[in-house]
């Protein structure tokens, strides 16, 4: 599969270029929100914040809290839990070991 040249960019960014979250809130939700709900469950991320000068930034993260599984609107519970940053960001799995890593192919159609 081939990318939009244009997001060549976006796509290969590094550490550096991109502001690093120090905590996560995870919230647990359900699909039960009508009749036509699947009763899936599972966690949900709720905010990423970058700490910055003693005040918590909310940084932008996925927003859409539909079910990944039927598409209808997740209730979020009460129960939630924050995540801090660690100090060892060693990958669980690695490339070429792990898994493959395929090159990243770009289509210079600019459409």
């Amino acid at each position: 599969m081939a990318f939009p040249s244009k997001f060549k960019s976006l796509i290969e960014l590094s550490l550096d270029q991109v502001e690093k979250p120090t905590s996560a809130w995870l919230n647990f939700g359900v699909c039960a929100s009508s009749n036509d709900a699947c009763g899936w469950q599972g966690w949900i991320l709720e905010s990423v914040e970058a700490a910055a000068h003693g005040e918590a930034k909310v940084l932008p993260s996925d927003e859409d809290l539909n079910c990944p599984k039927c598409g209808n609107p997740l209730f979020r519970t009460e129960v939630s839990y924050k995540f801090d940053v660690s100090l060892n960001q060693a990958p669980k799995l690695i490339p070429n070991v792990d898994y493959e890593v395929m090159p990243v192919l770009y289509d210079d159609d600019e459409d």
